[in-house]
């Protein structure tokens, strides 16, 4: 039977397939295109980054293009629609929204190709002084490095599946301590970038999500709004776009005033489309299973709503633009398309057809499809001059120094109310006085303490007017202006606990990320002799459990500096808010080169990796780093296990190829290890590994969320 469909009618696949079955009986026009976007998916793509041994306080690389593609590569999909540039170190602890290509033809694409541009590179490494140190980016030859391009294959059990009507998820992780090893003497870090993809997700960091804001629906039962992608706060062209959704706890900072809950949606919904906008969430991933969800007899979707209206798709997701609720009718048949000589129809420019000149035919056959959503549940939102613009310049980074109402802010970020994005290179001062407004991020009242609350590791966001702006100092005056003061991080070793187990008393290792060295405490005790300092840095850990946290043992505590100029014994200096992590808990870092060997290990298998500590091609690098505490791996008394992460969950583990650029990636360690003793012959040899995971240093395992592994092919 020939099949005949009504003019600018087109039906969709029942779900994902091997093929994407289409009818078309009319050209090509504005309809049917809508019609055939509505049959295709959509992907999100994220983008995070793994820490180093070395820290690096700016590492400013232009990404050129993110590209998803099919095995054959007859499909390319660019999830990046411009060019734009990202801050590598700024993503340890976040994982960043890049962009959402929408109306993907439905397929399995196996590789993403990334790539990035170093001829402009701003990578400033933490060698304890107050600036930092820049370092210039070399090729493996010693050669200056301009646009890299990164093939990286997926998991061939989990590649990137892109169905009718569905929405995937793709993330990717920058691994900065396998792509970089750092020369303070010559000034230069040798960079071979090494990133890893994957289509389960593979970290469990609060994901930001930053753009104009579109459609606010303040519907009770159905509260979101749509937001364009624009990342990394720089001027870019938009990536797509997604829902977010807010909950009843969401706090809200729009325009400088802190609000909660429905008031936040409601003040969303007065703004003007396309303010900027910025979330904070998480992401997840949902799959349901359905029936057949087009009639094979008439074409049409079987999906209707609850007052009669058709639904619409919105970035990828099938709802009801009024509203209201969306149902499905369910039925047992899907409809596959054949040719008359039995051959398999393939699409050509978006028509369903038989190359060999043979009649399309269609017969029903019993189906069912599934639907995979990506959701974006946000906890934090900012919107409008609270993000940029409004008449602010704004500037960002973590506070160094104060004397009265200046502070000092090293290795600062300035976005101008015009949103060009700066790095500044040296020092920045901020004016505060007694009209500065303060708000803590996450909080949903404006701050009592007031510009006491900025105090040396604050982390902040003062906005204001810029002035003397050049590559090593600027100057901003918020006294009329605002500061948003954000939680930090204060990592060390303890010295001693205190009486009750409510404090711990650190050699101060590292302040919001950055050296300790770095600071200058002077003003923030309640008197001269109390002002806090980096050997002796007393953390109120309020009911925190210690048991991990005895003497020598590090430890890394989320919250903020006590209030400037009321830091005392009693007080403590910092007052840890939402995080404590001792040797049990915090994330090590392992770092092993070789000069290349093709017998880096003294043994590996499907379940394990023993490390050869007395290995003689040994490079320069050969740590495991907790925190503030450091292990050598040569000369160590046991040869240390590298095994993969119990939990079997946030997993990737990858083989890079440095000669060819490509990077194979697993989800799985057995996996991993099956490819590499496929691959690491003698005519191969290893350069470096590293891990992140959890290290046991009583039983020299080191249990691992990612391992990556670099050969010389």
């Amino acid at each position: 039977m020939t099949r005949s469909l009504p003019e600018n009618r087109v039906a969709c696949p029942p779900g994902p397939g091997p093929r994407m079955y289409r009818w078309l009986a009319a050209a090509l026009g504005g309809v049917v295109l809508a019609a055939l976007a509505a049959c295709n998916g959509s992907a999100v793509v994220t983008l995070t980054a793994s820490p180093s041994t070395d820290t690096f306080l700016a590492y400013r690389v232009g990404l050129v293009s993110v590209q998803l593609q099919t095995s054959s590569g007859s499909k390319s999909v660019n999830v990046l629609p411009a060019g734009t540039t990202v801050d590598l170190a700024r993503l340890v602890n976040l994982s960043e929204v890049v962009g959402e290509s929408s109306s993907v033809q439905t397929g399995t694409f196996r590789q993403a190709v990334v790539t990035l541009d170093y001829s402009s590179a701003q990578i400033i490494y933490d060698n304890g002084t107050t600036e930092g140190l820049a370092l210039t980016p070399l090729g493996a030859s010693g050669q200056a490095l301009g646009e890299v391009t990164l093939t990286l294959l997926l998991d061939p059990s989990n590649q990137l599946s892109i169905a009718a009507k569905s929405t995937t998820r793709l993330s990717l992780n920058f691994n900065l301590a396998a792509s970089n090893v750092v020369n303070t003497t010559t000034k230069t870090v040798a960079v071979m970038p090494m990133m890893s993809a994957s289509a389960l997700p593979i970290d469990a960091k609060t994901v930001r999500i930053r753009g104009p804001i579109g459609s606010v629906n303040t519907t009770t039962s159905d509260t979101w709004y749509s937001s364009g992608i624009t990342p990394f706060d720089f001027s870019a062209a938009e990536g797509g776009s997604l829902r977010v959704t807010p909950t009843t706890g969401t706090s809200y900072e729009i325009n400088g005033t802190p609000v909660s809950g429905t008031t936040g949606i409601t003040q969303l919904a007065s703004l003007s489309s396309g303010t900027m906008v910025e979330a904070f969430g998480t992401m997840t991933t949902s799959t349901t299973t359905t029936s057949s969800l087009f009639d094979g007899d008439t074409g049409t979707p079987t999906e209707t709503c609850s007052d009669g209206t058709t639904p619409t798709t919105v970035n990828g997701v099938l709802s009801c633009a009024d509203g209201s609720t969306l149902e499905s009718t369910s039925t047992t048949t899907g409809t596959t398309e054949t040719c008359s000589d039995g051959t398999v129809p393939e699409t050509v420019n978006g028509v369903l057809s038989c190359t060999d000149g043979s009649t399309l035919e269609s017969t029903n056959s019993g189906t069912t499809g599934t639907i995979t959503t990506v959701s974006f549940s946000a906890t934090q939102v900012l919107a409008g001059s609270s993000v940029q613009g409004g008449g602010f310049d704004r500037v960002s980074g973590i506070v160094t120094g104060r004397s009265g109402n200046t502070f000092t802010i090293d290795d600062a970020t300035l976005l101008t109310n015009t949103g060009t994005n700066s790095f500044i290179f040296g020092t920045t001062t901020v004016t505060v006085g007694a009209n500065t407004q303060v708000t803590e991020f996450g909080e949903g009242t404006t701050d009592s303490t007031g510009i006491a609350q900025i105090s040396i590791g604050s982390l902040v966001y003062a906005f204001g007017t810029a002035g003397s702006v050049g590559t090593t100092s600027a100057t901003l005056d918020a006294s009329a202006g605002r500061v948003r003061v954000g939680q930090t991080v204060a990592s060390g070793l303890v010295t001693a606990q205190g009486t009750g187990g409510t404090t711990l008393t650190l050699n101060l290792s590292q302040l919001g990320g950055r050296s300790a060295a770095a600071f200058d405490f002077a003003g923030t005790g309640a008197t001269s002799t109390s002002d806090a300092t980096a050997a002796a840095y007393v953390v109120n850990t309020g009911t925190a459990d210690l048991a991990n946290a005895s003497a020598g043992e590090p430890v890394q505590v989320t919250g903020y500096p006590q209030p400037f100029g009321s830091a005392s014994a009693t007080s403590g200096d910092f007052l840890e808010q939402s995080g404590f992590l001792d040797y049990t808990t915090i994330d090590a870092v392992l770092v092993l080169d070789w000069t290349g060997t093709s017998t880096p290990f003294a043994s590996y298998n499907t379940a394990q990796i023993q490390l050869n500590a007395t290995n003689v091609g040994t490079g320069t690098r050969h740590t495991i780093q907790i925190g503030a505490q450091t292990f050598n791996i040569i000369g160590i008394g046991t040869d240390p296990i590298i095994e993969p992460s119990s939990t079997g969950t946030n997993t990737v583990f990858t083989i890079g190829h440095s000669a060819s650029g490509s990077f194979e990636n697993f989800n799985t360690f057995s996996s991993f290890i099956t490819q590499l003793q496929t691959e690491l012959t003698g005519a191969v040899v290893a350069t470096g590994i590293t891990a992140v995971g959890q290290y046991a240093s009583s039983s020299y395992e080191f249990s691992a969320s990612s391992v990556t592994l670099f050969l010389d092919n």
